[in-house]
């Protein structure tokens, strides 16, 4: 059931980041941290740490 949750989250998430990219799309700030190299690996290291143990079945407390 966890575990679910998690996916669920995680989705929600990357759906939410897809929208604000048409909502912001003429603002600045957000035009420098989509094509931020360091905001991506930030960003895609961030949900590998806290999604990934929960995917394999890990505790990761």
């Amino acid at each position: 059931m966890g575990k679910l949750v998690w996916i669920i989250v995680y989705f929600i998430r990357l759906i939410l980041l897809i929208v604000g990219i048409f909502i912001f799309q003429e603002s600045n700030i957000f035009k420098q941290r989509r094509t931020s190299v360091l905001f991506w690996l930030i960003f895609i290291g961030s949900n590998y740490v806290v999604f990934i143990p929960f995917i394999k079945g890990e505790n990761p407390f």
